[in-house]
C-alpha cells in the first residue's frame, strides 16, 4: 500500500510540473504575440508619421496590430495562463498535504494500517479527481510530448532531492537487475 501511495505522489508532482511547463510556454507565446503587435503599431505609426506614402499601408499595419490585441485574450494559450496558474496553486497545497502524510506514513511513528493508508488514498485521489474537473479541460490542455520528458526529469529531481532517491525508472531498472542476479542456474 506504501508503494501506491507514492505512485499516487509521484503522479501529482509529475502532473505540477508538467502543467507548470505548459504555463510557461503559454506565458512566452502571449509575450512574444504582446511584442509583435506593439512593434506592429509603433512601426506604422512612425513610419506613418515619417513618410507621408501609402498612409494606406501604415494604416492596415496600425488596424492589424490592434486586431491582434484584440484577438489575444481569447487565444487559448492566453486562457491557459490564469487557469493553470490557480490549478497549480491548489495543486501544490494537495502535494503538501500528501508529503506531511506521506512523512508520517514512512517513518512508521504512526503505525498506519494498509486500511489507514488506503483511505488516504481514496481522500487525496478524490481531491485530486476535484482539482483536475474544476480547472483541466481536455480541449484546452491537449498532451504535449515535448513536456512529458521535462516533467519527468523535474519530478525525479524533486523526489531526489527531498528523499534522495533515484529516480522511478533508475528504481525500475535496479528492481530487474536483482531479479536477474538472484535467478538460480539450473545445472542438468
Amino acid at each position: 500500500m506504501r508503494d501506491r501511495y507514492f505512485q499516487m505522489y509521484y503522479r501529482f508532482v509529475y502532473n505540477k510540473f508538467y502543467y507548470e511547463l505548459y504555463g510557461s510556454s503559454a506565458t512566452l507565446w502571449n509575450f512574444w504575440i504582446c511584442i509583435i503587435a506593439c512593434v506592429f503599431s509603433f512601426t506604422g505609426i512612425s513610419t506613418w508619421y515619417i513618410w507621408k506614402q501609402l498612409p494606406w499601408l501604415w494604416a492596415i499595419i496600425i488596424g492589424i496590430s490592434q486586431v491582434i490585441n484584440a484577438i489575444r485574450g481569447y487565444l487559448p494559450f492566453s486562457k491557459r495562463i490564469p487557469i493553470i496558474k490557480y490549478y497549480t496553486y491548489e495543486l501544490e497545497c494537495l502535494i503538501n498535504k500528501v508529503d506531511t502524510a506521506w512523512r508520517k506514513i514512512d517513518s512508521n511513528a504512526y503505525n498506519f494500517s494498509e486500511i489507514e493508508i488506503n483511505e488516504l488514498i481514496e481522500a487525496y485521489e478524490k481531491q485530486f479527481t476535484e482539482i483536475d474537473q474544476r480547472y483541466i479541460e481536455n480541449s484546452l490542455f491537449r498532451n504535449k510530448n515535448r513536456y512529458v520528458t521535462e516533467a519527468t526529469k523535474l519530478r525525479d529531481k524533486y523526489f531526489e532531492d527531498k528523499y534522495h532517491t533515484p529516480s522511478y525508472e533508475e528504481l525500475t531498472r535496479r528492481n530487474k537487475k536483482c531479479v536477474e542476479k538472484t535467478k538460480i542456474p539450473i545445472n542438468r
